[in-house]
């Protein structure tokens, strides 16, 4: 089977077995016939003309007598991902969270962040990279999902709501830090 789609469905499976089933071509340019970005190519209109030429068919048919030979040697198809490098990606592409958590956050047994540092911090991911927020259930799910333990923490005499587990990384995390404008959700702290 083939699918093709230009935003990914959010996986709700994890198990090993979904995740060694896929193969994933992502394709990352969009042709148009003025490009302004860099993931934007000039169209050939005559790109058809082009690949479908008597050279270009030989050396398409011996490109692929060359992957059935491997695939009848190997008795599988060659996949340059791992199951774990394809969940990462796919999470990525699909979840602001997910791409927040591998790019700032560390998994970190002794140590915790307030909740509401976790908000702001994130909320300042998204807006730095114009991602969409997740809900708060969605976000809480994918949290509980990597084992982040929420629960009140007395700090300075004040009670907080706090992720334990977890901290900011010393890298990227640390610049999304920013105290400006503390963003909470209803009910969290």
């Amino acid at each position: 089977m083939l699918f093709a789609c230009n935003e990914m469905p959010f996986p709700y499976d994890d198990s090993d077995g979904f995740w060694d089933r896929w193969i994933m071509l992502d394709f990352k340019y969009k042709f148009v016939d003025d490009p302004n970005t860099e993931y934007e190519k000039k169209i050939d209109k005559q790109i058809i003309e082009k690949i479908t030429s008597d050279k270009e068919m030989t050396a398409l048919l011996n490109w692929s007598i060359e992957g059935l030979k491997r695939l009848i040697k190997n008795k599988k198809f060659t996949k340059n991902d791992s199951a774990e490098d394809l969940r990462s990606t796919w999470k990525r592409k699909t979840s602001s969270v997910y791409a927040f958590l591998q790019d700032c956050i560390d998994v970190s047994p002794n140590d915790y962040m307030k909740v509401a540092e976790f908000n702001n911090a994130y909320t300042n991911y998204c807006q730095d990279k114009n991602l969409k927020m997740e809900r708060v259930g969605i976000k809480n799910k994918i949290l509980d999902s990597i084992g982040v333990d929420r629960r009140t923490k007395k700090i300075d005499e004040v009670i907080s709501m706090c992720c334990f587990g977890i901290k900011l990384n010393s890298g990227d995390g640390q610049n999304y830090k920013k105290v400006d404008e503390i963003i909470l959700d209803a009910g969290e702290e």
